[in-house]
């Protein structure tokens, strides 16, 4: 919009007499053809009694942005002092006011409060991390987002309220608001590195005073987000030919058995991770720490979510001790992915990486029939470090071979479904046989 200056010839009014509202008219509103040309006249009124008055209508704006310039929409802002109103910001991050009298004084105050998790990840904690490390120094804007419990400064216990914000075990911060807000025109001082630094959270307006700054902008600040968008996402650092491995073994479970599965990784090549962990068939009895401990998970009925970070040479990342509560194999009944949370570690280089978790079959492992006993038919299971032919062989209390199975199996995990035609009923045996190993177990058949 263009600018210019317009000389109002003063007029004088005896508000004794004439009490009507003075509004802009269209000697000061002009359209020439098709350029629709408006001119926004701000109209002083200056009474006999000194009282100075804005032109009602007229609008003192405003906007709320990212310090990256994203607009923030639906922020509640406060008009307090000689008057007080309510406004909301536009999707474009503005706001304005209306009819304010030019002879009182008026305070601006932003509030947005959002679910406390949006635009968190355990990175932000990683962020935080390397700045306590020396690694990094956070602006004095990420400070602001960092300083989660509001302390003034940025310590290891701003990533314990990240990390229990993410794991579910708080559902707000408990001692900040979600979004905080700094008037843009606000320009900081030095500070120690960390050190989080004090701003003004609103403006306050005086009309009457030449020198007063008309300019209401604000940065809005996400308490946690560390980040603030201002680093690509994820998927623009995330280097698709890296993955981060986690490697357990693989077993066959029967209802009722229990099972360790040992989570194990190049944790030193890492400064944090995230996942979720979906297990169904399975109940969590125990965790055994590694790297990581219980205070980094968030266990749920079917899932557990967890948040680490750390700098550690080991590569033990945890234990979790499982029950199963039926037949099942661990690799089919247990995933690493991103239903809950996303599955991301941060390498050290500073790209996200892929997790995945790869099951490790056994060398050679035979495993229970089921069901056990059986009447008609039963499946023996078993595993081979390498696709080669074994043989499967039936016997009886005496040794006696009633039946032999010879084929070529997969490497990994496998099966047999085996009926009860020509066996007798009452105690067996079933084999794994192989040109280098051979073990032994029993089953009943029933009628």
């Amino acid at each position: 919009m263009g600018k210019g200056i317009f000389v109002l010839h003063p007029i004088s009014i005896n508000p004794m007499k004439n009490k009507s509202k003075i509004h802009p008219t269209s000697r000061f509103l002009h359209h020439i053809s098709n350029n629709k040309l408006f001119v926004l006249c701000f109209l002083l009124v200056v009474s006999n009694f000194g009282m100075q008055l804005l032109a009602q209508g007229t609008p003192i704006r405003g906007e709320i942005t990212t310090f990256n310039g994203t607009a923030i929409e639906g922020v509640e802002v406060q008009l307090t002092g000689d008057a007080t109103e309510t406004a909301t910001t536009a999707w474009d991050g503005s706001f304005s006011f209306l009819s304010l009298r030019a002879d009182e004084t008026y305070t601006i105050t932003p509030m947005h409060e959002t679910n406390p998790l949006d635009q968190i990840s355990t990175f932000d904690a990683v962020l935080i991390f390397r700045h306590i490390l020396g690694e990094t120094v956070l602006d004095p804007y990420q400070r602001i987002a960092a300083d989660v419990n509001r302390s003034g400064t940025i310590t290891s216990f701003d990533i314990i309220e990240i990390r229990r914000l993410i794991l579910g075990i708080d559902n707000d911060f408990r001692t900040n608001t979600s979004w905080r807000f700094i008037p843009k025109q606000f320009i900081f001082e030095s500070i120690p590195t960390y050190d989080v630094p004090d701003f003004p959270e609103s403006i306050s307006l005086d009309f009457s005073d030449e020198n007063s700054d008309w300019d209401m902008h604000f940065y809005g600040i996400k308490t946690g987000d560390v980040t603030n968008n201002s680093l690509p996402s994820p998927l623009e650092v995330r280097n698709d030919n890296s993955t981060f491995l986690f490697q357990a073994p693989n077993q066959y479970l029967q209802a009722g058995e229990t099972t360790t599965l040992s989570l194990h990784a190049d944790l030193a090549s890492i400064d944090g991770l995230q996942f979720t962990l979906q297990h169904e068939g399975l109940e969590l009895v125990d965790i055994e720490e590694g790297a990581a401990n219980s205070k980094h998970f968030g266990f749920f009925e079917n899932y557990i979510i967890a948040s680490w970070i750390g700098n550690t040479q080991e590569t033990d990342f945890v234990n979790f001790q499982f029950r199963a509560t039926k037949d099942l194999l661990l690799s089919e009944a247990i995933q690493l992915n991103s239903s809950k949370l996303e599955a991301e570690a941060y390498a050290k280089d500073g790209h996200f990486q892929h997790i995945q978790l790869a099951f490790q079959e056994q060398d050679y492992a035979l495993y229970q029939n089921s069901p056990n006993p059986f009447r008609t038919e039963t499946t023996i299971r078993f595993s081979l470090p390498e696709a080669q032919t074994a043989h499967i062989v039936i016997s009886d209390v005496h040794g006696k071979q009633l039946k032999a199975i010879e084929q070529h199996f997969e490497k990994g995990y496998n099966e047999v479904m085996l009926n009860n035609s020509e066996l007798p009923t009452g105690i067996l045996y079933y084999a794994l046989a192989t040109a280098a190993f051979q073990q032994t177990k029993k089953m009943i058949l029933i009628r």
